[in-house]
């Protein structure tokens, strides 16, 4: 009731005379000022301007406006626009603090600031927070302000006279929502010492911020200012001694508390003060000022108190009835209201009468407005449209009754009543909503659109959602009158532009989608969809769509992917039951796979839960009756459509073609025939069931020719094709069959040319080559795919999709750099054609369809003057009896785009060899059927025909007995329009493409890119996949990793702790190899050696005599040393510190590398080796000649010192050639290797080993997220001499005379989302044999000093060589590795492993980060490929 409200305010401002208003912006210019701020915030001041300068035109005395663009010409240079900006500012009156920022742009120029923000910083500075307050509102909205920009503002603004209140609450807000923001709490602090009811509770803040040392300076100086402001009163005397106490010296305050510790004067007397003693008060004034009061307070109960006890004590007086009369307005019982002020007026006198006037007609206005609304709600609606009448009489300037009355006639269906009142409002106040709204209603109601958009420029958000909504209707329903009118063109254009004002609309898109369907334009229309529904949250009405839309296109598993994502609590009825379509349609995809495997069993459980599902639904009851059958429960299925026809009352032309084609498999012709006329005679047939019917009665056709011309009847079999012929004549399987009458009749010459025609037909049509194209790759026939290709390129040099369809044929080659180049110059085509004038809306591509070829006369029969073999005479008309089993295998759709061996499957044995099989369309709401071909056509050596795929579909090949979904090439996927020619529409004829399918790219995965960039196409995207894939063999990367490894042992001899930064930069070049470049600091520690123990002093250098004596002596190694003149060191340590540095090529198979172990290591040695690999058909096998260091312990690695004797030995290399060999097929593989070496080290005893193993593995499970792997592996290697030992002379690595281990390995490989795993374990059974080995055997003469010392001190019993063992036991080893995909170009990883194989435990750790030159769009690859540190070779 606001607008009554304002009855009574302007009766009180009649009765005290008092006036005042406050209008806020109208909701167009707080619009446009929102806007304005909203630009200013992102730096775009142009647009800013702009809009401010839209408000001037709403409100030209907008004094923000006009700051605005005083500034920004200023800024711009146009000075004296701005001084015009700034003379209507002063013009106003505008203060100072508002002019000053102009004044300022104006001087400082164009070089000014970069922003108002730098200005109203800058004004800060300067000490003028009310010129830098105003700019910052300018800048930015203060309420859309956070953290320290906030901070910024408020601390501005609590330094003006009128913010002062408003800042202050804003850092006290920042404070408590940021409570460990130090500068938050010393602003708030400052703030509250500006004013004296505060500054107590301020300077107590600033006392304990100056105990924080990164505030305490501020803290302190703001704290002692505070206190020179204090008034001089004993009160205080605490707060400055409280400052004193941390500031002694501080003589400022010192002084002042010592003022006021000063005794008052005694000589000053006391000034008596004159008290005047009120007058007594009038208790009718007293009573009349109260209850005009209590009113103003908007305390109604105690205004009524006082005018009532008004009445009471002065009956006579007309104030305490009116003021009564105002309270029951306040109250809104306006006809109470009315009578006190009636009486009111007749109390007055004649003077005083007018005072109650205004009060007395507003009541009286109001009591009429409510007996108008309790006559509406009595259903007297005549009775209150005449009250509302007298209403608008009385005051015809109040909206209220005006829009009350337009709503009562717009009730009664007076629309023109209702518009007048409406817009007497409106044409009053362009911003009364409510009159926008009623006017915007009947204009909906009416579909006036030009009457709604003359209202544009008032509405709100939500009313320019309507009028979007009316401008997407009336152009979506000028398409369907376009398109009823087979302008298509046009139809296209305008629904482009009614998704374009109203692009969430799902049903719009779907209707243009439509549209594109009929264009052969698949991509554009799943791409108009997949905008809405590849986002984070879509919306479940969107999602039906899609789904609808995959319906229509027989792609029943995306559609169900698509519906599953509507969240469950969101489904309606009708998306249940298309669930129950597409989880039909899915399963029967799954029959059709399981089907060709001979899976029976599968298949005829998934029928019953299928048949189960459908119930009785016409739709699917064909389907499943032909899959009976088809299974050979022929009874069955017959039964189940015969009985669904039978019991439906009218059945569909739908469900009698499914029954027709059930007949038609049986044989039963006859009847076959009567259900096609039945249905023939069907009014209204839907377009698809047309089509199905011209399908159906073209199979049963091609049947007649084929069994006359098996009967040698040849005229008459042309007979059953001839109209067909004549009506399609590029038909395809049409024209074959016409070549086989031909063969059959002897003129070879003539199917020869039809053959070739087939093959052949319109060698100029884009289409036909394209679809020869992919013939010619099918079968490998990259010379004829060239041919076909050549002709293409010649055509259309600068199609894109041609360009592309040139990189899947240099990529099947293995050209992958030129089909790199193909790819990269196709996307920029496609990029650049985009916004020609070939696109519409949207970025939705508008295609011209190719031009349709004359037609062949096939009028003449070429047969009829022929001779009829004398066996064709004896054949009657068709019947069942005589019929060979020709119908067609009534198969549910393969996964669009599979592609099968052909095959005859006739129900009878004695069909002939050369049967032709006719094939059946059924509706789009049954199921397909699709032919099998024919043995004249699998027999021959004509290149097999491309089946018609939809662009985004996998492709489902099998190999090995398992399945895989593979995918189609990217020229599919870029010419959704453009399948084979010579495929009749929804039949799939048969080839082998699994040689196809390692060079394909994912449609699939193309489509979604695309959908998760709407700006990109579907074209784009599979494009981009493309790229991706082979900038994935192409990628260069930098990597660098940390890895520790720790080795058990004795210390200082066979213990090994390793540390070591592996730095890896790989450039790859397609075409030019790869280059690679390792640098990799090391550090290796063995511990320290203590020679003091004699039970390991022995074990190292030449110091095992000297031991053995200072074990006689009872006494240690470095006291003997000593006495002999060596060193007396105590202890070693064996510390090795160096960098290792490795450059590598590789190109065709071929790798090779050159390094060294790592420099400033004692012992160094240059190492690297030459590889060779190949792999064909799953086999692979490699060779390599190599130089490697042997990294098992302290001496084999880095090389050793003896101190005694200044001896250096070691720094270990392995020397010689591996072969490897493996099969890997797609259940597993076997593989093998063997490898010959020569081992040497500095004054280390040569050696020579031989190793071998060999194992098989299987993959238990697979996904293509996750592979699980087990197996058998063995392994052995056999070395000449034992020199596992630290003696001079040994080498310090493991070197059995023979070790064999068998153990059996368990792997789990995959990915999740952008992280790549791969962990793995293995057990075993290890046994190694080592021989007896003679301490030092390098020198013979050091061994022979060793023996005659032994010879000479037998009571000592010395050992002259280390004894040999044997071995059996556990064998075990555990591993992981860890990747994750940061961003397109980083990845970090992980890896560790622990094993006991040999005679030592071994545990590492990595961790990594990698860098990819090429950005990786993809899903991650598995397993994660790891930096290799040195001790794990090259």
């Amino acid at each position: 009731m606001e607008l009554k409200k304002k009855a009574v305010v302007l009766a009180l401002f009649a009765m005290f005379a008092e006036s005042g208003a406050a209008f806020a912006n109208s909701p167009l210019e707080q619009k446009l000022i929102d806007q304005a701020h909203f630009w200013e915030q992102r730096g775009r001041s142009d647009n800013a301007a702009d809009a401010w300068s839209k408000v001037l035109k709403v409100a030209p005395t907008n004094i923000d406006a006009l700051i605005a663009l005083g500034i920004y010409e200023a800024r711009s240079g146009n000075a004296e626009m701005a001084k015009i900006h700034l003379a209507k500012l002063r013009e106003m009156r505008a203060s100072g603090a508002q002019t000053r920022p102009v004044e300022e742009a104006i001087r400082r120029g164009p070089g000014g600031a970069a922003s108002p923000l730098d200005d109203a910083r800058r004004l800060a500075q300067q000490g003028d927070p009310e010129a830098a307050a105003q700019t910052y509102r300018l800048a930015v909205d203060p309420a859309n302000l956070r953290g320290d920009a906030a901070f910024e503002y408020y601390q501005v603004l609590v330094g003006t006279k009128t913010g002062y209140a408003e800042g202050k609450r804003g850092l006290e807000k920042l404070t408590k929502e940021s409570p460990d923001n130090p500068r938050y709490a010393l602003a708030y602090a400052l703030a509250l010492t500006y004013r004296e009811a505060s500054r107590t509770d301020g300077i107590t803040t600033l006392e304990r911020l100056s105990s924080r040392q990164e505030i305490a300076k501020q803290a302190n100086e703001g704290w002692r200012q505070a206190l020179s402001w204090m008034g001089a009163q004993p009160a205080n005397i605490r707060y400055f001694q409280r400052y004193l106490e941390k500031h002694p010296d501080d003589k400022t305050i010192q002084d002042k508390l010592t003022s006021l510790n000063r005794p008052v004067n005694p000589d000053v007397k006391e000034e008596r003060k004159t008290v005047t003693r009120p007058r007594p008060e009038n208790p009718l004034i007293k009573g009349q000022t109260a209850g005009f009061k209590a009113l103003d307070d908007n305390d109604v109960p105690t205004a009524e108190k006082e005018f009532q006890a008004l009445i009471k004590s002065h009956p006579k007086d007309p104030v305490g009835y009116g003021g009564m009369g105002l309270v029951k307005m306040r109250q809104e019982e306006f006809v109470e209201a009315h009578k006190l002020l009636q009486k009111a007026m007749d109390l007055s006198p004649a003077k005083g009468k007018a005072s109650w006037k205004q009060a007395f007609e507003g009541a009286h206005y109001w009591a009429l407005i409510e007996e108008a609304r309790t006559a509406f709600e009595d259903a007297d609606s005549p009775k209150g449209i005449g009250l509302l009448h007298q209403a608008i009489a009385l005051n015809d300037k109040e909206p209220s009754g005006i829009l009350q009355l337009a709503e009562a006639l717009q009730a009664d269906n007076d629309m023109a009543g209702a518009e007048g009142n409406y817009k007497k409002v409106f044409n009053a106040d362009k911003t009364n909503l409510r009159a926008i709204d009623g006017l915007i209603g009947i204009y909906v109601l009416q579909k006036r659109l030009p009457d709604m958009e003359a209202l544009e420029p008032y509405m709100l958000p939500r009313h320019l959602a309507i009028l979007a909504n009316m401008k997407a209707e009336a152009l979506a329903a000028k398409a369907k009158t376009q398109e009823a009118a087979g302008d298509i063109a046009d139809a296209q254009r305008s629904l482009e532009d009614a998704i374009f004002i109203k692009p969430e609309d799902a049903w719009l898109r779907m209707s243009l989608a439509k549209l594109y369907l009929k264009q052969n334009m698949a991509g554009q229309a799943q791409a108009l969809l997949d905008a809405l529904t590849n986002v984070e949250k879509p919306d479940s009405e969107a999602l039906y769509v899609s789904a609808l839309l995959s319906q229509m296109q027989q792609l029943w598993w995306e559609g169900l992917a698509t519906l599953e994502r509507v969240p469950a609590n969101a489904r309606k009825q009708e998306m249940y039951a298309l669930q129950k379509q597409l989880w039909i349609r899915v399963q029967l995809d799954r029959i059709d796979i399981l089907n060709r495997r001979g899976q029976s069993d599968q298949v005829r459980s998934i029928l019953d839960s299928i048949e189960a599902a459908a119930g009785s639904d016409p739709e699917f009851v064909g389907t499943v009756a032909a899959l009976y059958i088809k299974l050979g429960d022929t009874e069955r299925g017959f039964n189940m459509i015969r009985q669904a026809v039978q019991n439906t009352k009218q059945p569909s032309a739908s469900l009698l073609l499914q029954y027709a084609s059930t007949l038609m498999q049986m044989n039963q012709e006859a009847e076959l025939e009567a259900v096609m006329r039945r249905v023939a005679a069907m009014p209204k047939l839907e377009e698809d069931e047309i089509k199905s019917f011209k399908q159906l009665q073209k199979a049963l056709a091609m049947r007649y020719c084929e069994r006359f011309r098996e009967a040698g009847d040849y005229a008459r079999a042309y007979t059953y094709i001839q109209p067909m012929l004549i009506e399609t004549p590029e038909d395809n399987l049409l024209l074959l069959a016409l070549a086989r009458i031909y063969a059959s009749a002897g003129d070879t010459d003539a199917a020869r040319e039809l053959y070739n025609k087939v093959l052949e037909t319109d060698p100029d049509n884009p289409e036909v080559l394209q679809g020869l194209t992919f013939a010619a790759m099918q079968i490998k026939d990259f010379a004829g795919a060239q041919t076909y290709l050549d002709k293409l390129m010649r055509l259309q040099p600068d199609n894109p999709r041609f360009i592309a369809l040139a990189g899947n044929v240099a990529r099947a080659q293995g050209h992958n750099s030129t089909a790199l180049g193909y790819f990269k110059k196709a996307l920029a085509l496609e990029q650049a054609q985009r916004p020609l004038a070939g696109a519409g809306a949207n970025g939705l591509r508008l295609v011209t369809p190719a031009p349709v070829n004359a037609a062949n006369d096939f009028s003449v029969n070429p047969f009829a003057a022929r001779k009829t073999d004398t066996v064709s005479r004896s054949i009657p008309a068709p019947a069942l009896k005589e019929v060979p089993q020709l119908g067609p295998q009534h198969v549910l759709p393969a996964l669009p785009g599979s592609i099968s061996k052909p095959a005859v499957n006739p129900v009878s044995s004695a069909a002939p060899a050369n049967t032709a099989v006719t094939t059946i369309i059924a509706p789009s709401s049954a199921a397909p059927v699709v032919p099998s071909l024919p043995s004249a056509i699998t027999n021959s050596s004509s290149t097999p025909i491309p089946a018609q795929t939809p662009a985004s579909h996998p492709v489902l090949t099998t190999s090995g007995g398992g399945a895989a979904y593979s995918t189609g090439t990217v020229a599919q996927v870029l010419s959704a329009s453009a399948a084979a020619p010579v495929a009749q529409r929804g039949v799939t004829l048969a080839a082998d493409t699994r040689s196809l399918t390692t060079t394909t790219a994912s449609g699939k995965k193309a489509a979604g890119n695309a959908a998760a960039n709407p700006v990109v196409s579907a074209e784009e995207a599979a494009l981009m996949k493309e790229i991706d894939d082979l900038n994935a063999l192409n990628r260069s990367e930098v990597t660098i990793g940390a890895t520790a490894r720790a080795r058990s042992g004795q210390s200082g001899l066979s213990q090994l702790k390793d540390i070591e930064t592996p730095i890896e930069a790989h450039i790859t070049t397609l075409g030019m190899g790869q280059f690679g470049l390792k640098i990799i600091p090391v550090m290796i520690d063995a511990g320290t050696l203590q020679l003091n123990d004699t039970n390991v002093a022995g074990q190292f250098g030449r110091n095992t005599i000297l031991n053995e004596r200072a074990k006689y002596a009872k006494t240690t190694l470095p006291q003997v040393a000593r006495g002999r003149g060596l060193s007396d060191l105590a202890a070693l340590d064996q510390i090795a510190k160096g960098v290792a540095l490795n450059l590598s090529y590789e190109l065709a198979g071929f790798k090779l590398d050159a390094g060294s172990s790592p420099m400033s290591f004692p012992i160094q040695n240059v190492v690297g080796g030459l590889r060779w690999s190949t792999q064909t058909d799953g086999i692979s096998f490699s060779a390599e000649l190599a130089r490697r260091s042997v990294t098992d312990s302290y001496l084999s690695y880095a090389g050793a010192k003896d101190t005694l004797y200044g001896l250096s030995w070691g720094g270990v290399t392995k020397n010689g050639l591996r072969l490897d060999a493996s099969y890997d097929g797609d259940e597993g593989g076997i593989y093998g290797g063997f490898g010959v070496y020569g081992l040497t080290g500095k004054n280390v005893v040569r050696n020579t080993s031989v190793d071998a193993g060999a194992g098989v593995y299987w993959r238990a499970y697979r996904t293509k997220d996750m592979l699980v792997t087990t197996g058998l592996g063995l392994n052995s290697m056999f070395f000449k001499k034992n020199l596992r030992y630290f003696t001079y002379g040994h080498g310090g690595y493991f070197s059995p005379q023979s070790y064999t281990a068998v153990n059996l390995p368990l792997e789990v490989a995959g990915r999740y989302g952008k992280l790549s795993y791969q962990v793995g374990a293995s057990v075993g059974v290890q046994h190694f044999r080592e021989d007896a080995t003679p301490y030092y055997p390098f020198l013979s003469s050091d061994q022979a000093e060793l023996e005659l010392f032994a010879a000479a001190n037998p009571s000592i019993n010395i050992s002259t060589s280390y004894p040999g063992q044997t071995h059996t036991g556990l064998q075990y080893k555990i591993g992981g590795v860890l990747e994750y995909l940061l961003t397109p170009n980083f990845s970090i990883g992980g890896k560790f492993s622990a094993d006991n194989s040999g005679d030592f435990t071994d545990a590492s750790g990595m961790v990594y980060l990698r860098y990819t030159f090429e950005p990786r769009r993809g899903q991650v690859s598995f397993p994660p490929v790891t930096p290799k540190p040195y001790y794990s070779g090259n």
